[in-house]
């Protein structure tokens, strides 16, 4: 651990390195914090897109001049933080210098610049009374003062304690493993043993409990247990087919265990927020391609109408009880593992056939539909730009941004066969009522700062290849 002494009256550091201790005025207050991976900050140091060369020691930084930082054992890593300080208000800078709590000597000093730069051209403005600066900076044996700096790039942040529901299922899985990877702590649901044996399942870095969506009482217990910063709400009853054949037990789940879950939240909020994924099955037969976010619920199937109960929940529990919940409506999401969709059910008949060795048939439903899908591994990325940077009065559409039919794929998972298959429909694929089409509009998503890196062909080559290894 490090600790960091200061004779400036320095009362909050919500944001620095990991341990840190700060001592005020004889005062000494302790944080648990550290820098968190973050798109163009990799690593517990926070390694950014920028660093050039530093003045000598005990030189003055011009304005708008970045200075590479040091990790915990003098180490040059361009790290950043955002770090923000409460102080007197005519505090310019603040003097800061590092220790080892193990080794003891004095490593070098800091100086945290107290004005808030608002453009990246360098000019500052004052705040009063709280005092933020985009990067803190440090040379070995050196006194840094540097007025007016900034830092074009993302900040990195403490990790926060992640709550996820539904963790067990396939969003959540991959979720989880982003989450953690990213250096959050997740504490992770599930409802029967068995999803916990699925191989895919994350076994380090995450605290499984066990939850039911459908005792309120164990929601509450779990939500107040876990200490949780942030939740993600994914657990439901996801299945249409189900839907239709039990559409009690979905509602239970996914409407009153919601219901249930913002009650908790109500007595024991996340102080981050939380983040639901709502689906582009409550907008039901779109009139316009693509759907945009304003479009009109209209679910034509009892898991929509589920889903559309779910999204106009958060926003009422968001205005009337201040609580920060925000939507994340998903299109077709797949990838390697899932099951109950139509890429991964027909790549798992491929595998199949592939292992009898001999030419057969691929069972198929309605081709003629097309979807937007988009690959998991993009879908996790989306959700944490929305958690981030999204607000409960404006739902954000996640998906690919164009769709696909489904013959095609059934097409594609032919082709990509080792051993020769026709298609054939079985009217028992069939649904009762299907949207002929589905394509999202990404432009607020967009506006966040996504970019997809995975197309939907190397999608459906490594569902092929995870259900060959199955």
């Amino acid at each position: 651990m490090i600790a960091l002494l200061t004779t400036v009256g320095l009362l909050v550091l919500p944001r620095a390195l990991h341990g840190v201790l700060l001592t005020a005025r004889g005062q000494s207050i302790r944080t648990s914090v550290a820098t968190r991976g973050h798109p163009g900050c990799q690593g517990k140091h926070g390694i950014g897109p920028r660093a050039r060369s530093a003045p000598a020691a005990g030189e003055s930084g011009a304005a708008g001049q970045d200075w590479p930082t040091y990790d915990h054992d003098g180490q040059r890593t361009g790290a950043n933080v955002k770090p923000s300080v409460l102080a007197p208000k005519n505090v310019s800078e603040l003097n800061l210098t590092w220790q080892y709590d193990t080794s003891g000597p004095v490593k070098s000093s800091v100086v945290f610049v107290t004005e808030r730069s608002t453009s990246v051209t360098g000019q500052a403005t004052r705040t009063p009374s709280t005092l933020t600066t985009d990067r803190f900076y440090r040379a070995p044996g050196a006194v840094l003062s540097l007025p007016h700096c900034y830092y074009e790039g993302p900040a990195c942040d403490p990790p926060v304690r992640i709550l996820i529901t539904g963790a067990s299922g396939f969003i959540g899985r991959y979720l989880t493993a982003h989450l953690e990877g990213q250096g959050h702590e997740v504490v992770g649901t599930y409802l029967t043993q068995e999803e916990l044996l699925v191989r895919d399942v994350p076994k380090k870095g995450v605290r499984w409990v066990h939850l039911n969506m459908q005792n309120p009482q164990e929601i509450d217990s779990v939500l107040r247990e876990s200490r949780a910063d942030a939740v993600f709400h994914l657990a439901a009853q996801a299945y249409a087919k189900k839907a239709w054949s039990d559409p009690l037990d979905t509602f239970r789940t996914n409407v009153l265990g919601t219901i249930s879950l913002y009650e908790a939240l109500r007595r024991t909020p996340a102080r981050e927020g939380t983040l639901i994924t709502a689906s582009a099955a409550a907008y039901g037969v779109a009139k316009e391609l693509p759907i945009r976010e304003d479009s009109p619920l209209n679910p034509t199937n009892p898991y929509g109408v589920s889903k559309a109960c779910q999204d106009m929940l958060s926003l009422q529990y968001s205005l009337n009880f201040d609580l920060r919940i925000v939507r994340a409506r998903l299109f077709g999401t797949t990838g390697p593992g899932k099951t109950g969709d139509a890429l991964n059910d027909f790549a798992q008949q491929v595998a199949r056939l592939e292992r009898a060795g001999a030419p057969g048939t691929l069972k198929v439903g309605n081709l003629s539909t097309r979807r937007d899908i988009a690959d998991i591994r993009d879908v996790v990325r989306a959700l944490w730009l929305v958690f981030e940077k999204g607000t409960p009065t404006e739902p954000v559409n996640v998906g690919a941004g164009r769709s696909y039919s489904i013959g095609w794929i059934a097409e594609t998972l032919a082709k990509l066969s080792r051993v020769p298959l026709r298609i054939q429909s079985d009217s028992v694929l069939l649904r009762p009522t299907d949207e002929p089409e589905n394509r999202a509009d990404l432009s607020r998503l967009t506006a966040l700062g996504y970019t997809p890196e995975f197309s939907i062909e190397s999608t459906i080559a490594d569902a092929l290849e995870f259900w060959r290894a199955a």
